[in-house]
C-alpha cells in the first residue's frame, strides 16, 4: 500500500483470497471470513503493478525538498491474535456494572418515593438515636448520626460519580467503536476525543455526527450534577413531635375509704390549709386537680410520671377520675340582718329550694367582719349532716350591717377518661371522659355514691384533736373566700355591693376544697400498670416533597435511558477488538504502526494540517489483528450514481468482450473496481444470454 504526503491519500490494498470459515472460528469476522496475508510487495512494485494505485497533487512543501514521502501498510504481516484471550474490556463497562450503576438509580428512585410517603406518613422519622441492644428497657443511648450527609453521599456523590465514569468510558471508546464498523471518516475517529472535549462539547459534536448513544449518555451525566441541589434541599432536620409507647405505675384506684366515723380528720385540715396557702400565694393546681374554677374539678388517680427527660413531652393515657361539683348558688333574697346586742346579729337566708337557714353571730367587736359555715336545718334535709349541703356566709359591721349566704351541694361521678399531662412540670393538663369507655359504676363509690361528704360539718367531735381540725378545716375553707373577696378590685366593700357577692369566689375554693378531698377520701393505694403514649420533640429527618419527587425523577430519567444505553453501547461493541487500554501513546503505536498512515504526518503538523491529510482517507479496526487501517476514498462520480441497471449490464459485458472504450473522464472511477469486481461483473454476465432480449 503507497501513500504520499502530499495527498494525504492511500490506495487500496491488493487483492486477497478468501476462505469461507465457521462463525464458531476462533477469529471470527464480519463476513465469515479470514484473510490470507499476502505476499509482501515493495512500494515501487506495488505502484507500477496496481491500476488502483492512488497518488494526488504532491505537497508544496515537500515538492521543494525534491522529494516524495511514502507509506507501506504492512498489517497483512501482523501474526493473529486470539481475540478471546486477550481482548480488553474495561471493569466499568462489564456488564454487571454497566448495567448494574443505572439500575441502582432507579431502584433509589423508588426508594426515594417509599421514604417520601412514609415521612409523610409517619411526620419524619426519628434517626438520632439508637437504642442499644442489651440495655434495659428504661436505658437508652443516644447520639447524634450525621445521618442528612450520609443520605446526600449515597444520593448524589456516589452514584453520581460512578455514573459519570461510566459516560467517559462510553466517550473514551466511542472513536474506536465507530472505526469498528469500518469506513469511518477522519473527524470522527482517529481526529476526534469526546474526553478531552468534556461534557458539553461531546454533546454538540456527537449531535453532529449523529452519534445518539454519546448524545443521550451526556445528557444523563450532565443530569447527574443537579442531584447534589435537589438532595441538598430535600433533606431537613427538624423537631417534630413523636409519639412513643411507655408503660406508667398507677398507683391509686377508686374505693372509698372507712370515713362514716370521721376518726381521723387530717385529710381535711391538710386540704383546707392547702386552698388557703393557695389563695393567699397564688400556688398552681396539685398535680391531679384540674379545672377547679370552671364550678367541677377532676380528681385523677395518681401515677408515677416517666422518669425520663422528654422535649416539651406530653404524656396520654386513660384511667378514672372523680369529678367533682360544688353546685353553689345564692339566695333567693337579700338576708334580713338583726341586730340584737351590741355584739351579737341574727340573720337568715332562703336557698333556691325555699330552704331558710338560721345565723347567730356574736362577739363582733373583734372584727367588724365575720365569715363561717354551716348546714342545712333538719327542715331541709334528712341526711347526715356531714353529707348535706352547707351555706357560706359573710358578715360586715361597717356602717350599715350586710350579710351575704351562698348555698352549695356538692356531688361526684367517678368516670373513666382520658388524661394528657405535661411532662414539663409533671402536672395534668386536661382530663375528658373518655369515649371509647363507659362510667364507673357509682357503687365503687360505697356510702357515698348517692350524696358525697360535704367536707366542713363533721358533727359533735368528743376528741380535741379532732374537734380543733374541724374548726381549722371550716375556718380554713371560709377563710380562703374572703381572702380571695378581699384581693379582688376594690376589697371586701365592693364585694358585697355586687349581685350575688361571694359566689364565684365561694365555688372556686369550695370545689378546690372538694377536689382534694376525694384524693384522701375516694381513692386508696392500689399499684397497676398502664399502657400510655409519650409525644415530645425529637429531631427527625424529614423529606421536602417537593425536592423529593423532582430528585426521584431525575434518578428514573437516568436510570431508564443508562440501562438502554448501555445495552445498545455493549451491543455496539461487540465487533470491537482491543487488546489494551487505549489512549496511551504506546497502545496508539501498537495499533497503528503498521498501518502506514502514520508516516503521512509530520510532527509539526497542526490541527488543520492533520485535518487536511487524513480527509481523503477511511478508516477502520482489522479484526484480525485489531491494527487500524487506512483505505484511500474516491466518491462516486454523479454518472456512475445515475446509472441505470441495463447500462451496468451492457457496459460490464463490452469489458469484457474488450469492444468498450471508456471516455477519459471515467478513469477515475475505475479505482474502486478492482479484479474481484471485474470478476463480479463477469458473473453478473454470464447469467444473462448475450445479447439481451428485450
Amino acid at each position: 500500500m503507497a501513500f504520499t504526503a502530499s495527498s494525504a491519500t492511500l490506495g487500496p490494498p491488493p487483492r486477497q483470497s478468501r476462505s469461507p470459515v465457521s462463525e464458531y472460528s476462533d477469529y471470527p469476522f464480519t463476513d465469515g471470513s479470514q484473510s490470507v496475508p499476502p505476499t509482501p510487495y515493495s512500494y515501487s512494485e506495488f505502484r507500477n503493478g496496481s491500476r488502483a494505485a492512488y497518488l494526488g497533487r504532491g505537497d508544496d512543501s515537500v515538492s521543494k525538498a525534491g522529494s516524495r514521502l511514502t507509506a507501506t501498510d504492512s498489517t497483512h504481516l501482523l501474526p493473529t491474535t486470539d481475540r478471546k484471550k486477550k481482548r480488553y474490556i474495561p471493569v466499568v463497562l462489564r456488564l454487571p456494572i454497566a448495567i448494574g450503576v443505572p439500575l441502582s438509580l432507579l431502584l433509589l428512585a423508588i426508594a426515594l418515593e417509599i421514604g417520601i410517603f412514609l415521612s409523610e406518613k409517619n411526620n419524619g422519622n426519628c434517626i438520632h438515636r439508637l437504642r442499644l441492644r442489651g440495655l434495659r428497657a428504661d436505658e437508652e443511648v443516644g447520639f447524634k448520626v450525621p445521618t442528612k450527609n450520609v443520605i446526600t453521599f449515597a444520593f448524589v456523590i456516589a452514584p453520581g460519580w460512578v455514573y459519570r465514569e461510566l459516560d467517559w468510558h462510553v466517550r473514551w471508546y466511542q472513536p474506536y467503536v465507530v472505526m469498528s464498523r469500518g469506513n469511518a471518516k477522519a473527524e470522527e475517529s482517529v481526529l476526534l476525543d469526546y474526553v478531552s472535549l468534556g461534557p458539553v462539547f461531546s454533546f454538540i459534536n456527537s449531535v453532529k455526527f449523529k452519534h445518539r448513544v454519546i448524545t443521550w449518555s451526556t445528557v444523563t451525566a450532565l443530569a447527574t450534577y443537579l442531584l447534589q441541589p435537589l438532595a441538598g434541599s430535600m433533606f431537613q432536620l427538624q423537631n417534630l413531635d413523636a409519639p412513643n409507647a411507655v408503660n406508667i405505675t398507677s398507683s391509686t384506684a377508686i374505693e372509698p375509704s372507712n370515713f362514716s366515723s370521721l376518726s381521723n380528720l387530717s385529710p381535711f385540715v391538710s386540704s383546707a390549709g392547702f386552698v388557703e396557702a393557695s389563695v393567699f400565694s397564688s400556688l398552681p393546681n396539685p398535680p391531679f386537680i384540674i379545672n377547679p374554677g370552671a364550678g367541677s374539678a377532676w380528681t385523677v388517680a395518681q401515677f408515677l410520671f416517666p422518669g425520663k427527660d422528654y422535649l416539651n413531652g406530653t404524656l396520654t393515657f386513660n384511667t378514672t377520675a372523680i369529678q367533682t361539683t360544688a353546685n353553689c348558688s345564692g339566695p333567693t333574697g337579700a338576708p334580713t340582718v338583726l341586730n340584737t346586742s351590741n355584739s351579737a346579729f341574727n340573720f337568715t337566708s332562703t336557698s333556691a329550694n325555699d330552704c331558710i337557714v338560721p345565723v347567730t353571730v356574736n362577739d363582733t367587736n373583734d372584727s367588724p367582719t365575720q365569715y363561717g359555715v354551716v348546714e342545712i336545718p333538719d327542715t331541709c334535709s334528712q341526711l347526715n349532716i356531714t353529707q348535706r349541703p352547707v351555706m357560706f356566709f359573710h358578715l360586715t359591721t361597717n356602717g350599715t350591717p350586710e350579710a351575704s349566704t351562698v348555698f352549695c351541694s356538692p356531688s361526684i361521678r367517678p368516670s373513666n377518661v382520658a388524661v394528657s399531662a405535661n411532662l414539663n412540670n409533671n402536672s395534668v393538663a386536661q382530663v375528658s371522659p373518655s369515649p371509647s369507655s363507659s362510667d364507673v359504676s357509682n357503687s365503687t363509690l360505697g356510702p357515698f355514691a348517692s350524696t358525697p361528704l360535704n367536707g366542713v360539718i363533721f358533727g359533735n367531735q368528743s376528741n380535741g384533736v379532732n374537734l380543733a381540725n374541724a374548726l381549722a378545716t371550716q375556718n380554713g375553707v371560709s377563710g380562703a373566700i374572703f381572702q380571695l373577696a378581699q384581693k379582688s378590685p376594690g376589697g371586701i366593700d365592693a364585694v358585697f355591693s355586687e349581685q350575688n357577692p361571694f359566689l364565684d369566689n365561694t365555688t372556686y375554693v369550695y370545689t378546690l376544697f372538694l377536689a382534694l378531698v376525694a384524693q384522701s377520701v375516694y381513692f386508696v393505694p392500689q399499684p397497676s400498670y398502664l399502657n400510655a403514649e409519650v409525644s415530645s420533640l425529637e429531631l427527625k429527618l424529614t423529606i421536602n416533597p417537593l425536592p423529593g419527587h423532582s430528585l426521584a425523577i431525575f434518578l428514573f430519567f437516568v436510570g431508564i435511558v443508562g440501562i438502554v444505553l448501555h445495552i445498545i453501547n455493549r451491543r455496539q461493541r461487540r465487533g470491537l477488538y482491543l487488546t489494551n487500554p487505549p489512549g496511551t501513546i504506546a497502545a496508539t503505536i501498537a495499533m497503528s504502526s503498521h498501518s502506514g498512515f502514520g508516516e503521512l504526518l509530520m510532527p509539526d503538523d497542526d490541527e488543520e494540517t492533520l485535518e487536511r491529510k487524513l480527509s481523503d482517507l477511511r478508516f477502520s479496526i482489522d479484526r484480525r489483528t485489531g491494527a487500524i487501517v487506512a483505505s484511500a476514498f474516491v466518491p462516486p462520480t454523479r454518472d456512475l450514481k445515475r446509472m441505470s441497471k441495463k447500462a451496468a449490464r451492457e457496459e460490464a459485458m463490452e469489458s469484457l468482450l474488450g469492444e468498450h472504450k471508456r471516455p477519459a473522464s471515467e478513469v477515475g472511477i475505475g479505482l474502486e473496481l478492482s479484479d474481484s469486481s471485474t470478476q463480479a461483473a463477469f458473473e453478473a454476465a454470464a447469467r444473462h444470454s448475450y445479447p439481451p432480449s428485450y
